[in-house]
């Protein structure tokens, strides 16, 4: 199902593993406090944009991870129905996305921002957002449920929170665009917006994370009933991404994870190429290691193929294919109740049931999985994770 959405990665392979220490805090993280400000947009004023599915439930989801991280999170989205039911924290915190509660949720971020600053804390923001990219008249945006938010103006906005450092996750159609003024094939265009990335992040203040198919496109699926690449985003973020144990996700390896996602599939128009710029002097996306004790491991052996997380109420969490070389440790979810792990290979699945401290799958007997249809929109993204990344990704 089309997309328009293209922030994105994944994770495809096999993740390191994070063992918690008595303290397992680095004296960074001790001292940084987190924000996130999440923005999921299904509708658009905008006629001849097709509402989308699923953008409400990435923002939920979100939700949940950031909070699983411990950042101190703002959403802004309009959930369906069935969104509602599945995410009742998200109902409870929820604002509209519309330009006044941006406004007004901006104002907030910058108030926590400017308290923290005050009391010597380090500041860290994280902004997300999933829904609709255009170009219209040369100029990019993104978009609200009132109208567009162009590049000039988030940057704005998150000048004006004034975090040490931020992160930018933009989950839109076209999206590599607010990043570049060329076209394809080279070709000038004269666009504004977010071409002031590049300097941003020249700055050490901003990093970005983008990505693009040949069609300008990206997807939804039933199957995740997420964005295909939202999804594999956060299951990097969870730690699958991780490929070399230190408890961080760097920009180099959550970009090595989404091209080894995709890389098995054949249709260039479905497979994204990752724009993925660190601020200067960190190349360090999320770090895990505070996060320690909210911890799930298989070691190297039982990690070996293609597993699905899934919650109590089927939500899929995460994907992961690790190597069988090495263990895997991710962060387990902020949400209640028993966690399902499901071996794709043979269908086996494990009950992890909500437990303080790190949970070794290892001692978790595997139950015989059910059998699950395949529909037809599988045929396009059923091999994403088919393949694990074999050696740590270099630097990009």
């Amino acid at each position: 199902m089309t997309r328009l959405m293209t922030l994105v990665v994944a994770l495809a392979a096999s993740g390191g593993a994070w063992a918690a220490s008595p303290d397992p805090r680095p004296a960074a993280a001790q001292t940084t406090a987190t924000f996130a400000l999440i923005i999921g947009v299904n509708a658009s004023p905008d006629p001849r944009l097709a509402p989308l599915q699923y953008a409400d439930d990435d923002a939920a989801r979100y939700l949940d991870l950031f909070r699983a991280l411990g950042a101190r999170t703002y959403l802004l989205t309009r959930l369906d129905e069935n969104t509602r039911g599945l995410h009742v924290q998200a109902v409870a915190e929820a604002a509209a996305p519309r330009r006044d509660e941006l406004r007004r949720t901006v104002d907030a971020l910058a108030r926590d921002v400017s308290q923290g600053r005050a009391r010597g804390v380090r500041t860290l923001l994280y902004v997300v957002y999933a829904g609709h990219g255009q170009v219209r008249d040369g100029i990019e945006s993104l978009t609200l449920e009132d109208g567009p938010l162009t590049g000039s103006e988030l940057l704005r906005d998150v000048a004006r929170v004034g975090a040490d450092q931020s992160h930018l996750l933009i989950d839109a159609c076209n999206a590599y665009l607010l990043a570049f003024s060329r076209g394809p094939g080279g070709a000038t265009r004269d666009l504004h917006g977010f071409v002031e990335l590049a300097a941003a992040t020249q700055s050490g203040r901003v990093g970005y994370l983008l990505a693009s198919t040949a069609s300008g496109e990206s997807h939804e699926w039933a199957g995740f009933q997420a964005g295909v690449f939202s999804h594999e985003v956060r299951s990097g973020l969870y730690g699958a991404a991780d490929a070399d144990g230190d408890g961080r996700v760097s920009y180099a390896e959550i970009a090595a994870f989404v091209t080894r996602a995709n890389q098995v599939i054949v249709n260039e128009r479905y497979r994204p190429q990752v724009l993925a710029r660190a601020p200067a002097g960190s190349d360090t996306l999320v770090d895990l290691r505070a996060r320690g004790d909210r911890g799930l491991r298989l070691g190297g052996a039982t990690a070996a193929g293609h597993y699905v997380l899934e919650d109590q109420h089927g939500v899929r969490v995460l994907d992961f294919h690790g190597s069988g070389q090495r263990a895997v440790q991710l962060l387990r979810p902020a949400t209640p109740g028993s966690l399902y792990l499901r071996r794709q290979d043979d269908g086996s699945e494990r009950v992890v049931p909500p437990s303080p401290g790190v949970v070794d799958v290892d001692a978790i007997a595997p139950q015989p999985g059910e059998a699950r249809p395949r529909g037809a929109a599988h045929l396009a993204f059923a091999e994403t994770f088919a393949l694990w990344l074999a050696h740590p990704p270099e630097v990009l």
